[in-house]
């Protein structure tokens, strides 16, 4: 199996109770986030504190180190749910719970292709004003039956994302890895997929062949489905399906009201496969004026011998680089030319990481990796 590995975006870990304490000048908050009415845990919500992002891991647990001179506030939200905000504390463990929202199904306004259009008139100035430099957490995992790991590799990054990336290619700057393979699981589509985190920054914004690019973007038709209140601004809910031959993709599409950016893609691919099915989600936050990817992740699924194989990669971005023109180029690679290291390495425990941000290993993970 090809182990090469690229760049990333954002954060995190977790934990079930809340400990803080002062590292290096950091604190560390940790927490658990659930579906108020079900008492569900949510996987993947979005947890910041000023500019420094994590998300939970499949129990709903996270773990964000942040400046103890930073913000006071801790948010978490989740595309669906009302936001959350809490005071930051050190003294009992964060327990979240968050309020499932129904959108509205209202046709007023605007239609689907109407506030596209809006969408893509304000592309160049929402995405692509100038170059991107974010620190990053990466993960990929090849899992049978959805619960026994073969293989996984992590690490953190950092990446340059070009304003043109048909002319730049992304860079990507290792600064600390972990991999472990117990089976080898051979797959094309994980040969392929294997280590494409710069190429997940990219996104479906930035990539040179996304379908949102001027060329492609209208080989789909847009339905207005409703819209949501999310993080106190008004959401459009899009559906989108192709209109002409030309089209190989399907999903949903939010897209902020004020600002007409998408926040958030959601799409299954369903021509030119390499797994039996291929799923993205991919988010974006503002910041210093233009919108940066929060994190991409891909899931393919195939059946081999009787059971079930799942291919998952997910980048987050933790942290903007702000003051990117004081950034050291040395030691950036291109992004397609970057090769995560083939053999097992690191240590499997929250340990491993030091004060960097990631998205912490359930128990039941780590117990299959030690």
């Amino acid at each position: 199996m090809k182990k090469g590995f690229t760049t990333g975006l954002l954060i995190v870990c977790f934990s079930l109770c809340m400990l803080c304490h002062s590292l290096a000048q950091n604190i560390h908050l940790q927490g658990t986030v659930f579906n108020k009415e079900s008492n569900v845990p949510i996987n993947l919500a979005h947890v910041r504190v000023g500019d420094i992002v994590t998300y939970t891991n499949k129990k709903g647990q996270f773990i964000i180190r942040i400046p103890d001179n930073g913000s006071k506030y801790l948010e978490i939200f989740h595309m669906g749910y009302d936001v959350h905000f809490a005071s930051i504390q050190t003294d009992k463990p964060y327990y979240i719970p968050l309020q499932p929202v129904e959108p509205t199904h209202s046709m007023e306004g605007l239609t689907g292709k109407e506030t596209m259009t809006r969408v893509f008139n304000k592309f160049h100035l929402n995405y692509e004003i100038h170059d991107q430099f974010m620190l990053s957490y990466y993960r990929e995992v090849v899992e049978k039956n959805n619960q026994e790991i073969q293989h996984i590799a992590e690490g953190i990054l950092e990446l340059m994302l070009s304003s043109n990336v048909e002319e730049s290619p992304s860079l990507v700057r290792p600064i600390k890895t972990r991999v472990k393979t117990i089976n080898v699981v051979e797959h094309d589509g994980v040969d392929i997929k294997s280590g494409h985190a710069t190429e997940m920054v990219e996104s479906s914004i930035w990539h040179e062949r996304s379908f949102l690019r001027e060329k492609n973007r209208w080989n789909y038709d847009y339905n207005l489905v409703g819209t949501e209140v999310h993080r106190n601004e008004k959401i459009y809910i899009i559906d989108f399906i192709p209109k002409n031959k030309k089209g190989y993709l399907a999903g949903r599409i939010y897209v902020d009201d004020y600002s007409d950016a998408i926040i958030r893609l959601e799409y299954t691919i369903f021509e030119n496969l390499e797994f039996d099915t291929e799923v993205w989600i991919e988010e974006f936050q503002h910041h210093d004026l233009i919108y940066y990817l929060l994190r991409a992740s891909f899931e393919g699924v195939w059946q081999k011998g009787g059971e079930m194989y799942t291919f998952r990669s997910l980048v987050v971005n933790t942290e903007v680089i702000s003051d990117h023109n004081k950034t050291n180029l040395e030691g950036f690679q291109y992004g397609h030319n970057y090769t995560f290291p083939i053999s097992n390495h690191g240590e499997f425990s929250d340990a491993y990481w030091g004060e960097h941000n990631y998205i912490k290993l359930t128990d039941s993970e780590l117990a299959q990796l030690k």
